[in-house]
């Protein structure tokens, strides 16, 4: 049945038709892509732990488990793998992550790999159709305060138009749990990384996941031996998550100088949408530095209830926050209703 109702006119029928087609061939060419890798590819495991067995000896072996933790611990506490100990706590521990880095299946860790860049596309196409969007939620919406809310808001962007921004900075996260191989006539012949969902807002994680990468290293190669192997560290991938992240927004904040009429007295800047007293803050600091030190960028933190509080800059006028011209603003809140308790935070989610 056709989703829309009659009374609508046509072309935006038309638009909505035209974004589920878009939205549903991309998700087909994400099943024909895993698909493949379902029933092609071997089992080869990406060998940076040694075998199942080095680790079973591992951890039978409680003075050198005693060893690895303390230096992990440490490791943690002196390169920001942190978190805060409660909301609005000025008390760090170690954020919670594995000792050593586990063995994967390569095939099914390329997949995850060559997937996750899919499906950022298919959510990037979604969220270029309003209309689509509009004609999806508008039910929830009607029994759901929160999306409610947030078509509103999607409705007064709409009349804003082209105007607005032009450009558009996506920060992504793909989530996935490891189905193993349950035989050859079995649905997962062989073993394959399953989505679990994908953070489009407040993708967190990804600086401290650089850290934990750097720490397993560190570990492997402090404690690899010949009598008490546990890796190598010439197999374990990449991973560069943080100077990546840093350089989107490094190239976000470029092309807003380039498509904007910028004074050339002001400083571009970024501001960072935050939660008080946010509990993962070091993996959001880490991504501000590391924006600072590699291209010079500044970066201001603000709550919702703070940005309520700014002076809006008016029709063509720039967002001033600390003496910064605002190029891009990065959204670590705003992506549940606890953020939203007033109509004071929701004011400053429409700025």
């Amino acid at each position: 049945s056709d989703p829309m109702s009659a009374s609508k006119p046509l072309s935006l029928q038309l638009a909505s038709t035209l974004a589920a087609i878009t939205a549903g061939a991309t998700s087909y060419f994400i099943y024909r892509k895993i698909s493949n890798l379902k029933s092609t590819g071997s089992e080869e495991s990406i060998e940076y732990v040694g075998d199942k067995k080095s680790i079973s000896q591992l951890f039978k072996d409680e003075e050198l488990l005693k060893a690895i933790r303390q230096e992990a611990m440490d490791y943690a506490m002196c390169n920001g793998l942190v978190m805060r100990q409660n909301t609005g706590s000025s008390s760090f521990i170690h954020a919670p992550c594995t000792l050593i880095p586990a063995p994967l299946p390569k095939q099914a860790f390329e997949g995850a790999l060559n997937a996750s860049s899919l499906f950022s596309k298919l959510i990037d196409k979604i969220a270029r159709h309003p209309t689509y969007l509009e004609t999806i939620l508008t039910e929830v919406g009607e029994n759901d305060a929160y999306t409610k809310k947030l078509l509103e808001i999607l409705a007064l962007d709409r009349k804003m138009g082209e105007k607005k921004q032009n450009v558009t900075l996506g920060l992504f996260r793909s989530d996935y749990m490891l189905q193993e191989a349950e035989g050859k006539d079995s649905k997962f012949p062989v073993s394959r990384f399953l989505q679990v969902e994908n953070n489009t807002i407040a993708a967190s994680f990804g600086c401290l996941s650089t850290r934990v990468a750097e720490m397993h290293r560190f570990l492997v190669d402090r404690f690899s031996s010949q009598s008490k192997p546990i890796g190598s560290i010439t197999s374990l991938p990449p991973n560069n998550a943080a100077k990546n992240l840093a350089e989107a927004m490094f190239q976000a904040v470029k092309a807003y100088k380039t498509g904007e009429k910028v004074d050339t007295k002001d400083t571009l800047g970024v501001m960072m949408v935050v939660q008080p007293g946010e509990a993962n803050a070091a993996d959001q600091r880490i991504l501000e530095y590391t924006l600072k030190l590699n291209h010079g960028i500044k970066l201001v933190r603000c709550t919702l209830n703070e940005i309520s509080t700014l002076k809006a800059g008016g029709s063509g006028k720039p967002l001033m926050v600390g003496g910064l011209h605002i190029a891009l603003v990065y959204f670590r809140a705003g992506y549940t209703p606890r953020d939203l308790p007033s109509e004071i935070e929701w004011d400053g989610y429409k700025r």
